[in-house]
């Protein structure tokens, strides 16, 4: 039966997880996570020393769990528009940023 225009794929009095509610798997595993990063591997403390320990691991800290916490999506608004006619003048701006 193909599908036309106004009809749901959902069955009427059936409904499923609310939208944006966790898996009780998912949930499940992140409090068995959290517990055991608190109590059996040293928490902040044994992290920054596991982290330290080798740069492989400081590596690994900012190439697979650090990206995944910055936000995929950045909206970035212009306030002016600016033109640099030579890399003197971009480096002399760049310079008086606060990085």
């Amino acid at each position: 039966m193909p599908f036309k225009k106004g009809n749901t794929l959902r069955k009427k009095g059936v409904s499923g997880r609310q939208a944006g509610s966790e898996n009780k798997m998912t949930r499940e595993v992140k409090e068995i996570l959290v517990k055991m990063f608190g109590e059996g591997l040293g928490g902040y403390e044994g992290f920054l020393k596991w982290v330290k320990s080798d740069p492989e691991n400081l590596s690994a800290f900012y190439t697979r769990l650090w990206i995944k916490m910055l936000p995929m999506h950045v909206n970035v608004e212009a306030r002016e528009k600016i033109v640099y006619r030579s890399y003197q003048e971009l480096s002399v701006a760049y310079a008086s940023f606060d990085v």
